[in-house]
Parts: structure tokens; sequence; C-alpha cells
């Protein structure tokens, strides 16, 4: 009714109308638009060429045209992007981890990754109302990660080792204001989540053992380099984004997308493949929905569970939570191509044979540093003198540990910044260690340990694993610094 009419009209006439306008903004209130069922043609779209391998293939060619990689690093970050729109439906998802030098790009990694993943987000520090408040249905981008250990930044910590596993939710008492005043209220947060982290120093050993981490250098390839950020408003950056979005929004949290896939595969490391069943379509429990949709409580799987597939992760060397870790990205692979899974395979397993050859290269300067804290030997000594002393110290047999040796041990004192000063003498090298400075080293090797135990024993979540009492935070870095 017009205000021309509205000012003639009776109050019975105007109250008729008000009536009807609030009918109508009730019923649009409660009127959201439906969402689309997941059907058989979407999921033969999402693993078909237009799916996921067309986007797979268009991540590869953004990121090399911004980012200078290692080139079997290409695939591993856009596998990981692309399980982002996916990642509730795995029981685990990795942390994706980049150990970086400065000015090699990782700030402009996390961003590419934050404008292609499902729903990125770039967040330069990393407080406990960030992570409880946004992690849910959100791929978190954390950039400058380096303070994990300091004093306030436990709870953080604890959430970080526990967000990359479906189901964890975490109750914090928040203040909230009542007729009555003031009370405390139980808040609960889903805080499972995809997580690219970045840093220099790296992360202690709990967190990167949810990390697939990728060590990424400084470039000198201009081309690359020079090129301005515009991914907010780049035209792939939307293309990639918005077709990945449209092919996977009508998939339900409760749509099992990948069927039994981990029983299926503990069955086939149990008794092999002669108990797996060969999925070879899309299944939906409930028979009488032709259009192949989810309903209900109907099971959708995807062709994934297959024999080819268990045999060729078990022909790796990759097993535990390194093997936990990967399973998704291998998944993903396989649905992209046979290729892509075979490439991606023999990358994790360099990968994890690089970081397990790293580990065991700290475990050995953290040994050294504290048998020469201990050693009383101020004035010059022979290489082989100190390895003999060293082998005493650990216990070891000549025979059999032959990686105890001079060229270790010299390498290894100039590495960590021990040498004081050396000299050549008609019997060979000598040297003269600095004592004062691996006692000194030792407390701060210490020091961080203590401070991860600590942090540990506040987690009472159950996926949490022991680990070593010693930690460190890439201290081999900071003294190959000193050394040059």
């Amino acid at each position: 009714m017009s205000e021309k009419l509205l000012d003639g009209a009776t109050e019975e006439q105007l109250m008729e109308v008000m009536d009807k306008a609030i009918k109508k903004a009730k019923k649009e209130e409660k009127e959201e638009p439906k969402k689309k069922k997941f059907t058989k043609k979407d999921m033969e779209i999402l693993v078909g060429e237009n799916g996921l391998k067309r986007y797979y293939k268009k991540l590869i060619d953004l990121l090399k045209e911004y980012m200078d990689l290692r080139e079997d690093y290409y695939p591993i970050v856009a596998l990981w992007i692309l399980g982002t729109y996916l990642h509730k439906h795995f029981a685990t998802y990795p942390y994706l981890y980049f150990n970086a030098t400065k000015g090699s790009g990782k700030t402009r990694i996390l961003k590419i990754i934050s404008n292609t993943a499902f729903n990125g987000k770039v967040v330069g520090s990393m407080s406990e109302a960030v992570l409880f408040r946004t992690a849910h249905r959100r791929t978190l981008c954390i950039d400058e990660l380096e303070n994990i250990n300091a004093k306030g930044m436990e709870n953080v910590k604890l959430l970080l080792n526990s967000a990359y596993k479906r189901g964890l939710s975490v109750e914090r008492l928040t203040k909230r204001k009542t007729k009555d005043g003031e009370s405390q209220v139980v808040e609960e947060f889903n805080v499972y989540c995809p997580i690219t982290v970045a840093n220099i120093w790296g992360l202690d050993n709990t967190l990167q053992d949810r990390c697939v981490s990728l060590i990424i250098e400084k470039s000198n390839d201009f081309k690359r380099t020079k090129l301005i950020e515009d991914f907010e408003t780049n035209l792939d950056f939307q293309i990639i984004r918005g077709g990945l979005k449209n092919i996977t929004e009508n998939i339900t949290d409760d749509l099992d997308l990948f069927g039994d896939i981990i029983s299926d595969w503990n069955e086939f490391i149990k008794n092999g493949s002669k108990n797996i069943k060969q999925h070879t379509s899309l299944q939906n429990d409930n028979k009488n929905n032709t259009e192949g949709s989810q309903k209900g409580s109907a099971v959708c799987v995807v062709c994934a569970v297959k024999k080819e597939l268990y045999t060729k992760i078990n022909n790796t060397g990759i097993s535990g939570r390194d093997l936990e870790m990967f399973f998704p990205i291998f998944i993903i692979a396989d649905i992209c191509g046979e290729e892509v899974l075979e490439e991606v395979i023999k990358t994790a397993d360099t990968i994890v044979q690089e970081r397990h050859k790293a580990d065991r290269n700290e475990n050995r300067d953290t040994q050294i540093i504290e048998f020469l804290a201990g050693y009383n030997e101020f004035s010059f000594v022979s290489m082989r003198k100190l390895v003999n002393g060293f082998r005493e110290f650990m216990g070891l047999d000549e025979k059999e540990e032959k990686w105890v040796n001079v060229k270790m041990m010299g390498k290894a004192i100039r590495r960590l910044g021990l040498l004081a000063e050396d000299k050549r003498s008609g019997r060979g090298i000598q040297i003269r260690v600095a004592i004062d400075k691996a006692k000194e080293k030792l407390l701060m090797v210490k020091e961080i340990g203590n401070n991860t135990n600590n942090t540990n024993n506040t987690n009472n979540t159950n996926n949490t694993n022991n680990t070593d009492t010693i930690e460190h935070i890439d201290m081999n870095k900071k003294e190959d610094e000193e050394c040059q």
C-alpha cells in the first residue's frame, strides 16, 4: 500500500498491512537457500579430468610462477592445498611447515596458500583466541612462529600439537555478563583445521612430528622475485579458489567420503590384499536413492580403496607418524593420477629420510656438547684422543660405530663453534677445546629440553607423544653462522 493510500487508511487496514509485513520478514529470515545434495555426478566431476586433476595442474603452474622451490616440492604443496577442501574427511591432516632462510619468500608462499586454500587466512602472531575462535573451517597460515617455547605460549603449543587430529575439542572458561553479574561459562572449541607454518629457526621435535617439512632458500631468479604480489585480485587465483569451492561445497560433514580407507589399510598390512574389498564405483547404502545422493546415514565412498595404492605405499620405507602424516597426501595424489602418486611417494620417502638424517645429526651434536662440557683437558689435545674419549663416553664399539672418527669430530667441533685454537704438530692436528663455551651450550640445551617437558606435562590429550628429554631449536644454524 502506498504512502498516499496509507494516509486515508483505517486502523484495521493499517494493522493488516503491518501483520503481513511482519509475516513476510519472518518467512524471509527463516528461509535459507537449500544446500544441494552431493550426487554421483558431483563425485565423477571431483575425481574426473575437470576436478582435482585440473586444479592440481593450475596450482603447479601458479606456484612455479611465483616461487623458486625444489622441483619435487611443488606437487607436495599443490596436493596439500587441494586437501584443505577435503581435510574434514580425513582422521588426521598434516601441518605444512616451511623452514626458511631470511629473504627466501616464506611470507609469499603463505600468502599464495591463503589465497588458494580453503578459507585461508595469514596470521602474523598466534594467540589462544585466534586459534580457538577461527580455526574451525579455516586454513590458518602462521608466519614468524619463532617463539613457541616462550612463556605464556604453553597452551598455544599444546593446541598446535593436537589440532592436526579430528575430534579434538577444547574447553575454556570465559567470563559472561548475566543479570546477576559476571559468571564463568564453559565454551567448547573445535580446533581441527589445516595449518601451514613458516619460520627461520625451526620447530621442536613434538610439533615437527605433526608436519610435512620443506626447506626453502633465498632465490636468485629475478623473474620470480621481482613479481609484485597481486594474489587477492589475480584472476588465476580466483579461478582456482572458486573452482575448488564449486566442486567441493556440497560435500557435507556427515558424508563418509573416503569410506573405510584406514581400516582397510590396516587389514591390508595385517593380512595382505586378499581380504581387501575393491571399490570400483561410488557406492551408497541407501539403495532407494537412485540419484546417488547422500541422505540420512548413507555412506558415499570414493573408489580410493585400491590394492595398487596400498602396495605402492607399503613398498616405501615410510611408517609410524610419518605415514600418518603423508597418508592424506597420497590419497589426494591418487585422485590426481598414477604419475602424480608415484612422484609424490618418491618425494615423501626422500623428505622422511632427510629429516631422520638431520635428527640423527642433531642428537650427535648434543652428545658431543655434553662430552666436551665435561672434558678436563684445557691444553692442546689430538683429535684421535678426543675421538677415543668420546667413544668411551658413549660406550661405543670402534668396529661397529665407524661414524665416530676424526673427520666427524673435527667438523662437529667447528660447526658448534667449540674450537678455541688449533695447530699442526708432528703427530697431526691438535686442538684446544672451548670448554667453558661447551658448558654454556649444554645449559642452554637442557633449558630448552626442560621447557619442552613442562609444556608436554600439561597436555591431557590422548594423542600427545613423549619426546626425548633434550630437544633443540635448530642450534646448528646459529653455530654455522658463528663458525663462518
